[in-house]
């Protein structure tokens, strides 16, 4: 663009130029070379051609042609020359130009190029370059400005089952438990959020421009309220609902933890689980089927994970599970009625420093299954699989079906993740935030939700 701006200016100032014009022996038109070889910079050259520049003529096969531009006002010469002299066309000839730029005795087809720079044709040939580039200019200029984006990013996370968020105007609806990322036109918004009888909408929040503007949406004993980081964006109190405590659970979950010495017991509706005191889950069990055997968060006891490099400490609430080694890693673990969601986060320092020679990407999340795992079935992709692998496997969402017809979704981020004989290991985890991993369990109706394979007893 900048040579084509700077030819322009150099043909509106009326300057010259002196090129030399030669055609290949195989070809039937004239072929150009200036400089460059650029086609435009030539075509502008015979554009801007008039008093003081150069002209060229039509040459036979095998001939070059050379224009000299006088400095006086004297007529100019253009001689055409073949290598030998005479009078015959395709072998010498003078051509001799006036002050006008006009051939004498020549017939302009004779003179291809020569267009004087003030005739109407030359200045229409202009004018009309110039409009071209000037709409190609302002064409490329909103592209660039549309490309550049006019939408933000929307975090909505929703931790009651109950409650239904409506975003904005654009009418789109989650409900229940949800943890998403939404685009969002640029400007302010709000949201509209309705629980059984409780109706509100929130005070505006303005989406920018590269920002991730995190809105949480939580029930607190009797209210609701939304919260944009530590900002509260609007609660409102409902008549009819009962203060939640701790001690008391919710009918549609009905989970209870335990702590015990040295772990944590979960029962819930349908399965039960063990967590051990470094937040790592080292049993999950359905009707006497073990599902998951243990699991791992870092680079290996060889390595590098959470628990070894220093003290984890421990926070329960209701039925949810905190796991955190200083500022290295954290395990955090929500328990429902149908499975359970674990968010795994470590920084880029520890990833660096625990990871398989020392490379980030080698931190994982592991998942270890036993022998009664029988097969894998892709959900994002083709391809089922047994258990044991005898080759690596790659998939980040899939089911794993046991042999008496219970089935183990696990949905993750799409990252790297992949089966090596029954290990499940997810690496190129994302740093200093949550990696979500989500565990739904299926079974079939002929198996009823059995007693607790252990019972939790009171606290140690």
């Amino acid at each position: 663009m900048t040579q084509v701006i700077a030819e322009l200016e150099r043909c509106l100032s009326g300057g010259s130029s002196t090129v030399a014009f030669e055609r290949s022996a195989d070809t039937s038109t004239s072929g150009l070379s200036a400089g460059s070889g650029n086609e435009l910079q030539q075509f502008l050259q015979q554009i801007s051609s008039g008093e003081g520049s150069t002209a060229t003529s039509a040459a036979p096969a095998g001939s070059k042609g050379t224009v000299v531009s006088p400095s006086s006002g004297e007529a100019e010469t253009m001689i055409s020359s073949a290598g030998e002299g005479g009078t015959d066309p395709r072998t010498e000839q003078t051509v001799t130009l006036n002050q006008s730029g006009e051939p004498k005795g020549v017939s302009p087809r004779t003179v291809r190029g020569l267009t004087p720079s003030g005739s109407p044709s030359g200045q229409r040939m202009k004018l009309l370059l110039l409009s071209s580039i000037a709409v190609a200019v302002v064409v490329l200029l909103g592209i660039v400005f549309v490309v550049r984006g006019k939408s933000g990013t929307l975090h909505l996370e929703i931790t009651d089952d109950l409650t239904e968020v409506t975003i904005g105007e654009t009418g789109r609806v989650v409900k229940g438990v949800a943890d998403e990322e939404v685009r969002l036109a640029l400007g302010e918004h709000v949201l509209h959020i309705q629980r059984e009888d409780l109706a509100f909408d929130t005070n505006p929040f303005e989406v920018t421009k590269g920002e991730n503007v995190p809105i949480k949406v939580e029930r607190v004993g009797r209210r609701v309220r939304a919260m944009q980081g530590k900002t509260l964006l609007r609660h409102k109190e409902s008549s009819n609902s009962t203060p939640q405590t701790s001690n008391q659970s919710s009918p549609k979950t009905s989970v209870t933890i335990q702590r015990r010495v040295g772990k944590y017991e979960v029962v819930a509706p349908g399965y039960q689980a063990k967590v051990n005191s470094d937040g790592l889950l080292e049993k999950l069990v359905v009707a006497e089927t073990t599902l998951i055997e243990t699991t791992n968060f870092g680079g290996g006891d060889n390595f590098g994970r959470i628990g070894l490099g220093g003290l984890v400490t421990a926070k329960q609430t209701d039925a949810t599970l905190v796991f955190q080694q200083a500022r290295d890693y954290r395990l955090k673990y929500e328990f429902d009625a149908g499975g359970f969601t674990v968010r795994a986060q470590v920084t880029e320092a520890a990833a660096q420093r625990d990871a398989i020679d020392n490379k980030s990407y080698f931190i994982f999340y592991e998942v270890f299954f036993p022998n009664a795992a029988s097969m894998v079935r892709r959900l994002d992709g083709p391809g089922d699989f047994s258990l044991p692998t005898s080759m690596a496997e790659s998939t980040s969402r899939f089911v794993v079906a046991f042999k008496n017809g219970i089935e183990l979704e696990i949905s993750s981020p799409p990252t790297e993740a992949y089966f090596n004989s029954s290990r499940w290991s997810h690496g190129h985890l994302a740093f200093d935030t949550d990696n979500i991993f989500r565990f739904d369990i299926r079974k079939p109706s002929t198996i009823p939700n059995p007693a607790p394979v252990w019972r939790p007893t009171a606290q140690q």
